[in-house]
């Protein structure tokens, strides 16, 4: 075991002590479970050790033995992961974009260990997110890399309802280039829940914040007659001050039985805003791409 490779071989002759190279692992694209949450035939002896290329069962001696490789394995993989892949997120940019996803089917297993690593299982559906090029052909967003090694990385994806990074090396090679060639008309939209999610896990991998979507902000307040006011959003701007714009206006009447809310003309996304909530982040989030999707609106607390 070294700093960031595990050699995994094979004995050829116990009489020489000679081995084959079976696989030779990057612990940032590895994983590690105990025999139990494998479902494993002898969980109190076996671990799991997953790669992009396969899954290896480890069966040892003595429970003592499983424990003691299984928590230096676990504590390697965890280190690397640490040091590579969150790096190489916390530096990862999110461009003002429309998201397009292309879908594969997963051929082997991944367990995330680590904030933004996404959980995949065998057979699971992967939609992989992107943008249009200036050629019309869709790519990867969000693609993080290694510092140290360009070959080292990974695509942001959604799996399950989960969202998440994976290392790209989970798909055959050919199977990228297919992926890369691909035109927009045979990808599918993200829905504006799906952008809403993926943003908001950047946000909170980075610590970063979106650039301000104009200068004033403006959003559309809609109200129960589907009338609506183009209002800007300052940045002290609260939810009582919009339910009292419109009350100014006549359009609703005792403001303490309103609430505002934010959804999306898709309809796959919508929510309560809280009154303490920041408006300008909440803005600022759908970007140049999803701002004619979104909206304001005010709703009867009482409906």
């Amino acid at each position: 075991l070294f700093n960031d490779i595990l050699l995994i071989s094979s004995v050829m002759s116990r009489r020489n002590k000679t081995y084959r190279l079976k696989e030779r692992v990057l612990l940032s694209e590895a994983w590690v479970q105990n025999g139990r949450e494998y479902s494993s035939s002898l969980p109190h002896i076996t671990f799991v050790l997953g790669t992009p290329q396969q899954i290896h069962n480890w069966v040892m001696i003595k429970a003592d033995e499983k424990n003691a490789w299984l928590q230096e394995m676990r504590t390697h993989i965890q280190e690397q992961k640490e040091f590579v892949l969150t790096k190489a997120i916390e530096e990862s940019d999110l461009p003002d974009a429309v998201f397009w996803t292309v879908s594969v089917k997963s051929r082997t297993t991944l367990k995330g260990s680590v904030p933004g690593e996404l959980d995949i299982n065998t057979g699971d559906e992967v939609l992989i997110v992107g943008l249009e090029n200036i050629n019309g052909r869709w790519q990867p967003v969000l693609s993080c890399t290694a510092r140290d090694d360009s070959t080292l990385e990974w695509w942001f994806a959604f799996c399950n309802g989960k969202s998440g990074w994976f290392p790209v090396s989970l798909i055959p090679s050919t199977e990228q280039l297919a992926l890369v060639n691909m035109q927009k008309s045979q990808c599918k939209p993200l829905t504006v829940a799906q952008v809403i999610q993926m943003k908001e896990q950047w946000l909170k991998l980075t610590g970063r914040l979106f650039p301000p979507l104009g200068n004033p902000r403006t959003a559309r307040v809609f109200d129960l007659s589907g009338s609506f006011k183009t209002m800007r959003i300052n940045e002290d701007s609260s939810v009582d001050d919009l339910v009292s714009a419109f009350l100014h206006y006549g359009l609703v009447s005792s403001p303490e039985n309103w609430q505002l809310w934010v959804q999306s003309a898709d309809e796959t996304y919508q929510r309560c805003i809280e009154k303490d909530e920041q408006l300008t982040k909440i803005v600022d989030i759908w970007g140049q791409g999803y701002r004619n999707n979104m909206k304001f609106s005010l709703r009867s607390k009482i409906e």
